[in-house]
């Protein structure tokens, strides 16, 4: 990638969070730069496959989660007079 752009600058424009000037040259930039289009390829796809999982917490830690703020909740000191 032999560009003034950084991989924080890919990410940037991945997430549609750069600004339109900067984002204009980075487009052109794409087109030209082998080097830089791949890089951007793999961070789009790798972006791709982390928005196509499903993450959930283990239920042990739900439990334990829940187990706090029921103790929490019932505690005499959280009562409100």
């Amino acid at each position: 990638m032999n560009s003034n752009f950084t991989t924080n600058d890919l990410l940037l424009f991945l997430y549609g969070e750069m600004n339109a000037d900067k984002a204009a040259v980075l487009t052109e930039q794409l087109i030209t730069d082998v080097a830089l289009r791949a890089e951007f390829q793999k961070l789009k796809e790798t972006k791709e496959r982390l928005d196509a999982e499903q993450f959930e917490p283990d239920a042990t830690t739900i439990n334990m989660v829940m187990d706090y703020s029921a103790s929490y909740h019932s505690a005499p000191e959280h009562h409100a007079e």
